[in-house]
């Protein structure tokens, strides 16, 4: 999985830095939101650059691999792996720099993965959350969510919204349909491998904007 120079890298904290999803953009070289202070445009050593970038990093091939074991037993870093494969049509120097560094989160957290708990707890439990406007270039938000069973994660998402909203609470609106349709799927499936753990059958939100108003 890791490219070569990247197995003894200095391994770093979390996948990636706090705040960047706001600032990895698909086009680095467009207009800032200030009209006065315009991007240059790509230069030929820029052009040049990216292409050493590219054999080195193989970005589409690398990002893809990454967001195949993501979702397969690495959740804690799912959200970095999607975020990147947005950029995989043209990716640019910030791009590969966030790669370089989830590579040396993965480099230190090899022993990483799903592990359940026969004390943990029985029920199933959901969990979902979205990040509002948190897409630099289309305003869209970021859902996401999780469902654990003894103390492990079985099922869990994150991508960007299809549409825009137009608030905070409707981004989080938008997050708990997502999940609710997961908990359906996740309910059906366990049915069929006769699992009968007690479920938790409304997603949890951190925004109460978003839930149904207390009934007097």
């Amino acid at each position: 999985l890791l490219l070569p120079g990247y197995t003894d890298a200095n391994p770093c904290p979390t996948p990636m830095v706090e705040g960047m999803d706001k600032q990895l953009t698909a086009n680095p070289h467009a207009k800032s939101s200030n009209a006065a202070d315009p991007q240059p445009p790509p230069t030929a050593q820029d052009i040049i650059d990216l292409e050493i970038l590219e054999t080195k990093f193989k970005y589409a091939h690398t990002v893809s691999a990454l967001a195949f074991i993501a979702r397969a037993t690495r959740p804690d870093f799912i959200f970095a792996a999607n975020l990147l494969a947005r950029f995989m049509g043209n990716p640019q120097p910030p791009h590969y720099n966030a790669l370089k560094r989830l590579l040396r989160y993965i480099a230190g957290t090899l022993d990483y993965g799903i592990t359940f708990h026969k004390d943990g707890d029985d029920t199933i439990r959901h969990y979902c959350d979205a990040a509002h406007q948190d897409d630099a270039d289309t305003r869209h938000s970021t859902l996401g969510y999780v469902s654990t069973w003894k103390g492990a994660a079985i099922a869990y998402h994150s991508r960007k919204s299809l549409r825009a909203s137009g608030s905070s609470a409707e981004s989080e609106l938008y997050g708990l349909n997502s999940a609710t349709k997961s908990v359906l799927s996740l309910t059906k499936d366990l049915r069929h491998l006769n699992i009968t753990a007690p479920l938790l059958n409304s997603p949890g939100s951190d925004d109460d904007s978003s839930l149904p108003a207390p009934t007097t």
